[in-house]
């Protein structure tokens, strides 16, 4: 996530992921041909973040459990995963309770409920 200045003034709704780039939020901001980049700065990167984690009943065999885990992380279906020349493709990945700490430490510093 990337907080983007434009002109003075931080668009909090600037949340794009891997894609924001100073080029892309020119092509979203302004017609075609206006000459505005200078305007973009990008003032805060945050650390990757990973999307919304899925989760298995906990009381289910171990076995099966395990067979799900590995099915999904070796998942690799191109049209699945909307994959596009030239840009990374997106696959399920191994997460753990850390991963989400930078949320937890913004949520406790600015006093944010859920």
């Amino acid at each position: 996530m990337r907080t983007v200045e434009l002109n003075g003034y931080i668009d909090e709704e600037a949340w794009f992921g891997d894609e924001v780039t100073p080029e892309s939020l020119h092509a979203l901001l302004y017609p075609e041909g206006a000459d505005a980049q200078e305007d973009l700065r990008i003032i805060h990167e945050s650390p990757d973040i990973p999307g919304s984690p899925l989760a298995i009943q906990k009381d289910l065999p171990q076995e099966l459990k395990d067979k799900v885990k590995d099915f999904l992380l070796s998942y690799d279906d191109p049209e699945y995963f909307g994959d596009e020349e030239g840009v990374e493709p997106k696959r399920f990945i191994e997460i753990a309770d850390s991963d989400y700490d930078y949320l937890a430490d913004l949520k406790e510093t600015y006093n944010l409920s859920d």
